[in-house]
């Protein structure tokens, strides 16, 4: 609700200091429409949440809702991503990341802006949507960046153990609103 997005914000106003980062992740919809549990108005509470974001994980429907922009035709060029991200950026999040951008029916891109550099990284599909993909990325990038590793490698490692997950999750038949089984390759992270 807009209320429980204005208690996090005073909750990071509270503890938030140089030494610490704030990971949002937006989860407002996809696939250019917002997810019928969601107001406008908590729309309008999580573009003030952004504010206080060190590092953003949108996807390319919340990157445009966030900046009040319609859902593209076609996908943006690197050159639009990184505009986007940019104008993103001056309301606070230095480190983005836009996740699950679909490139072609077997490729998803990533596009990654770190304080004004962008980079991407392309992932085949696997399979169709998974709920809870975002939030095993979101979780792998904190835990990569807690561990001094650079926002690229963060993302990297995050979609590479996320499509190990996916595809065994696919392999084993798992239903996809039970989202990733990650769990056997947890181990895999213990270096990172």
């Amino acid at each position: 609700s807009k209320e429980q997005v204005e208690i996090v914000i005073d909750f990071i106003k509270s503890f938030k200091r140089k030494e610490t980062f704030v990971l949002v992740d937006p989860v407002m919809g996809d696939h250019g429409h917002l997810y019928a549990t969601y107001s406008k108005e908590m729309a309008e509470s999580m573009k003030d949440l952004v504010h206080y974001a060190d590092i953003l994980t949108p996807n390319l429907t919340e990157l445009v809702t966030l900046l009040d922009r319609n859902y593209p035709e076609v996908i943006p060029s690197k050159e639009e991503l990184g505009q986007m991200c940019y104008e993103l950026s001056l309301k606070g999040p230095q480190m983005i990341v836009v996740t699950g951008i679909p490139i072609d029916a077997s490729h998803i891109m990533n596009f990654i802006y770190d304080h004004g550099k962008t980079s991407s990284i392309i992932v085949d599909r696997i399979g169709p949507d998974r709920s809870g993909t975002g939030d095993v990325v979101s979780s792998v990038i904190a835990g990569g960046y807690l561990n001094n590793h650079s926002f690229y490698e963060c993302v990297k490692k995050a979609t590479e153990f996320s499509s190990q997950c996916i595809a065994y999750s696919e392999e084993i038949g798992t239903p996809t609103y039970y989202g990733l089984c990650f769990e056997q390759y947890l181990s895999e992270l213990g270096d990172f």
